[in-house]
């Protein structure tokens, strides 16, 4: 579990050096929005699940996750912006 926190860690900071801010996106796969829902629960954070563009999305840091059920349950995409 912790390997895939540490995975979306890594993405995030590579694309913060990049553009100077954190993502406004990331896809991930069905097992790591599950392992994203366990850990917001385990550190009692506020979890905060929506809709975007017709995909579930949790937030987590400053980021929607988007969940690709399609993909690898371990799948972390490349972080993107919305334009």
């Amino acid at each position: 579990m912790r390997l895939l926190i540490v995975e979306i860690r890594r993405q995030f900071g590579l694309f913060l050096r990049a553009n100077q801010k954190y993502p406004d996106f990331c896809e991930i796969g069905p097992g790591v929005f599950t392992e994203l829902y366990d850990w917001h629960v385990r550190h009692r954070q506020p979890i905060e699940i929506t809709r975007t563009d017709n995909r579930m999305t949790i937030r987590f840091m400053f980021t929607g996750m988007l969940l690709r059920p399609e993909q690898d349950p371990g799948y972390v995409g490349i972080p993107f912006d919305r334009a």
